[in-house]
């Protein structure tokens, strides 16, 4: 029965640890998703194709070295996870989107670009074309604002339930609440180990194992699935390469792989010293 409750409780903590990594990791992975399917196919190519119009004389290669600028940018990176951070809460809550919202980090989007394009082509516009294409894009930034708006809604209406669930599962992994919870869960797990082995060591070799199978788990194994996912989105959705980062993904499992090999290691120190204790002990009294 104890080794029973010892198995079930490290269990938990195996995966608890699995889901708090997700959790700390599943925004900066979904956000570029998001990214690439839908935003710079409706932002960075209004923004090239205003540039085109206004400077002819910019070439092919500097069109696409500036939307790879953009595309990699932080602030479109930024507008995704708002947008994606939007659109779960909508559907988790069953609430209309704050297309006000939306709309002025758009706007910020594009304000940050502007910068972004005339440093890029700094050699190549002049004052006047410079000063036309903050005209422009600004001019452009309600316009696609509606845009931007009218995709967003016609892709929740037609979610299909898959997606929305998808979307749930999101909306509830990315909160503070989530990884609270499962680190409390960590921690009373933990605890009862404590008080099921009654031993100020022993604890320390469950845990470690349950933490080092999930740390193995999340730092080569999801990495693994990811590259699949992206693989499958490049050839097969998008037709273009498509870099998902799971540098997150990859620190906290790194972290919780060395936390745990570490307990490990402790636990089969202390034993080793409580042994030649024991032995040292039986020794004077012989």
């Amino acid at each position: 029965m104890k080794k029973l409750g010892i198995f079930l409780l490290s269990l938990v903590i195996f995966c608890s640890s699995i889901v708090l990594c997700v959790s700390f990791s599943i925004q900066e992975i979904t956000s570029r998703v998001v990214t690439n399917v839908v935003l710079d196919q409706i932002n960075v190519r209004e923004i090239t194709n205003i540039v085109q119009d206004i400077a002819p004389e910019v070439s092919d290669e500097q069109l696409t070295i500036l939307e790879e600028k953009i595309i990699q940018s932080e602030e479109l990176n930024d507008l995704s996870t708002s947008y994606l951070n939007e659109f779960a809460n909508s559907i988790q809550q069953n609430k209309e989107l704050d297309q006000e919202k939306l709309k002025e980090q758009l706007g910020t989007f594009f304000d940050n670009n502007i910068d972004t394009v005339t440093k890029e082509l700094n050699t190549t516009l002049t004052p006047e074309e410079e000063q036309k294409l903050r005209d422009t894009i600004t001019s452009h930034s309600e316009e696609l604002s509606q845009k931007v708006e009218q995709v967003i809604t016609e892709k929740t209406v037609s979610l299909p339930k898959e997606q929305q669930t998808m979307l749930n599962l999101y909306a509830s992994m990315n909160t503070l609440g989530m990884k609270l919870a499962m680190g409390i869960v960590i921690v009373l797990s933990i605890i009862f180990i404590m008080v099921i082995s009654k031993s100020f060591y022993h604890w320390l070799r469950p845990v470690g194992i349950a933490g080092t199978l999930a740390g193995t788990i999340v730092l080569f194994l999801f990495p693994m699935f990811i590259q699949l996912i992206e693989e499958i989105l490049s050839t097969d959705l998008l037709g273009k390469n498509v870099a998902i980062p799971v540098q997150t993904l990859k620190l906290s499992g790194t972290i919780l792989l060395i936390t745990s090999i570490v307990m490990i290691a402790l636990y089969y120190i202390i034993k080793l010293f409580q042994k030649k204790n024991i032995t040292t002990r039986n020794s004077q009294q012989i």
